[in-house]
């Protein structure tokens, strides 16, 4: 499983796991981890990718997709 919402705006933009990475500080390996639902983002960095990729955090992070990440 992905963040959908996140992985799409990401490719939207033509920006890789590691410009992603470097924007919120942390390693390219542990950016793809919370991408693919295997950690989980801070509420900063939540914040952060929403500013960044103009939305909301509601868009960029729905509900179901919390839910699935558990």
């Amino acid at each position: 499983m992905k963040h959908w919402q996140l992985y799409i705006k990401r490719k939207e933009l033509g920006k890789s796991q590691g410009d992603i990475a470097k924007m919120l500080g942390i390693s390219t390996g542990r950016y793809q981890l919370k991408e693919t639902l295997q950690a989980e983002f801070t509420l900063a960095e939540c914040h952060k990718l929403a500013k960044y990729f103009d939305t909301t955090l509601d868009e960029l992070f729905p509900s179901d997709a919390i839910s699935e990440a558990g």
